[in-house]
């Protein structure tokens, strides 16, 4: 995987949210979601600000399929 997900590790580490998973568990979610992400368009994903990466983490476990 090209993006950098440590860097995005540590951010979200500093921002993630009281939340119904633990930390750990959102980030397998956000690691498999960035991996097939650049296999799906070729390229790594742009980078995400803290405030979008708390928001998601937020609304994850009500984000419908």
């Amino acid at each position: 995987m090209v993006f950098d997900f440590e860097k995005f590790r540590k951010i979200a580490a500093n921002i993630y949210p009281q939340s119904q998973y633990r930390f750990e568990e959102s980030m397998e979610v956000f690691r498999c979601y960035f991996e097939r992400y650049e296999v799906a368009m070729g390229r790594p994903h742009p980078p995400i600000r803290a405030s979008q990466i708390e928001r998601i983490c937020r609304v994850m476990p009500y984000i419908a399929q």
